[in-house]
């Protein structure tokens, strides 16, 4: 669906600024909390997540550190997940790619779940299902569901090869319908197999 590309993005900076003294031997700690973007990308598959912090101190050796963080699936994703497994899915990769300007919000990149059969009715049907959400609003999210229909036949493979064998939708689905998600995704992948 998009581009694969390997990169460093600040997802947010922030500056603590706190003027104190200390000697050579002292340890500082200087607590702060911050929420992470609506958008930033859980950390399955490849993905990582990491705050960076440095200081200004003078003739400091290492004055920079980076500590990973676990960034888990909100309500919608988990949703989602739980939701394609159901209907006969697993998650095989979860990578963030380069966004094709249509689908361009803050980032410059989206991150896509990809699922593939895991048995049910759409094996031999499906050969995946890529699925990208974005938060459009407090709690509305935009969710980019590309089907990729097995190919069957001479025509099948003529498909594929012009990529004519994917589907790709645009729904938008709100917290409060997350009850009706596995119908919808049901609705969609049966209408584009």
């Amino acid at each position: 669906m998009i581009k694969n590309t390997s990169r460093t993005l600040n997802l947010i900076r922030l500056r603590l600024t706190t003027r104190s003294r200390s000697n050579h031997l002292e340890t500082k700690s200087i607590p702060f909390t911050f929420q992470l973007p609506d958008d930033t990308p859980v950390t399955l598959g490849r993905t990582r997540v990491w705050v960076a912090t440095s200081l200004d101190i003078k003739d400091a050796v290492d004055p920079s550190d980076i500590d990973h963080v676990k960034v888990l699936p909100n309500q919608m994703v988990t949703s989602i997940i739980e939701a394609m497994e159901q209907l006969g899915f697993r998650l095989r990769q979860v990578e963030c790619e380069e966004a094709p300007r249509r689908m361009r919000k803050r980032l410059p990149f989206v991150q896509e779940f990809e699922f593939v059969p895991s048995g049910g009715v759409y094996a031999g049907k499906v050969d995946e299902i890529e699925i990208i959400v974005q938060p459009s609003g407090l709690h509305d999210y935009d969710l980019f569901i590309e089907v990729d229909r097995r190919a069957r036949g001479f025509g099948g493979f003529l498909s594929a090869m012009l990529d004519a064998d994917e589907a790709l939708v645009r729904i938008q689905v709100s917290e409060r319908e997350i009850p009706q998600l596995k119908n919808r995704l049901t609705n969609i992948i049966s209408r584009y197999s």
